[in-house]
């Protein structure tokens, strides 16, 4: 297996490939993730799970993972594969009664703990249910996009403009970005030898009244600032995870 690219300057890895990085990760929740050929491959169960990296916690940070969608493809072309990149989401072995008043499945789940604390950037090609914008790759998932719903213009939380439809077995790159209340996505194909071309995919600030308790950074105190992947549906591959704190 080949060495990983040393990182970018002011980053470092998370994930490199090897045993020694992926011993900082632990599984929470349904399914799991495998180490393979130097890659993390979501293996889902019956319910969704999440692996994080338990290592550390973080404030501001710009995240940069490449991910690899496998087959098949539905009739309009679009993997059918569902997961995802969390975000700064409390410690989730722990027990949260707060969290568990608000969403009960976490008390059977920690998983949940993380969806319900942290921020999810989706990656699902058919944005289920029905298509929705915030539901689709690069999205904060179920962060409003202005769009129209049974008849019913949601607001603009979140600022989205969909990419190009993804090919399974393509590597792609994800480039988050968090600083403070602040999230963007950027998002470009890997191409072999070359720095990978980010465009943008979404930016969205936390309101001042909502969302109050989701997204906080570990300088908050209440065990937050976790960064995890979701294993939802399907064999998604994950690789070369780094970061560079801000």
């Amino acid at each position: 297996m080949p060495a990983p690219p040393q990182p970018e300057p002011g980053f470092s890895y998370l994930f490199d490939g090897i045993t020694n990085t992926f011993q900082c990760w632990r599984n929470a929740g349904s399914g799991a993730f495998g180490l393979q050929d130097g890659l993390l491959i979501a293996q889902p169960g019956d319910d969704h799970g999440i692996l994080f990296y338990a290592a550390e916690a973080f404030n501001d940070f710009v995240l940069r993972l490449q991910f690899r969608l496998p087959g098949p493809v539905d009739a309009f072309g679009k993997a059918t594969s569902n997961s995802g990149v969390l975000l700064r989401f409390r410690y989730p072995h722990a027990r949260w009664d707060e969290v568990n008043r608000r969403e009960p499945r976490a008390a059977g789940n920690p998983a949940w703990v993380a969806v319900t604390t942290g921020f999810e950037v989706q990656i699902d090609e058919q944005g289920r249910p029905f298509y929705y914008e915030k539901h689709r790759t690069g999205a904060l998932y179920d962060i409003p996009t202005g769009q129209t719903i049974n008849g019913l213009a949601e607001p603009v939380e979140q600022k989205y403009s969909p990419g190009p439809v993804l090919q399974p077995d393509k590597w792609y790159e994800f480039e988050i970005e968090v600083v403070g209340d602040a999230y963007t996505v950027s998002l470009g194909e890997v191409q072999a030898g070359q720095q990978t071309a980010h465009l943008p995919v979404t930016s969205f600030t936390k309101p001042a009244d909502k969302y109050l308790d989701r997204g906080l950074p570990a300088s908050a105190k209440t065990s937050s600032g976790y960064i995890g992947l979701q294993a939802h549906t399907s064999n998604v591959a994950f690789r070369q995870i780094r970061t560079k704190r801000l």
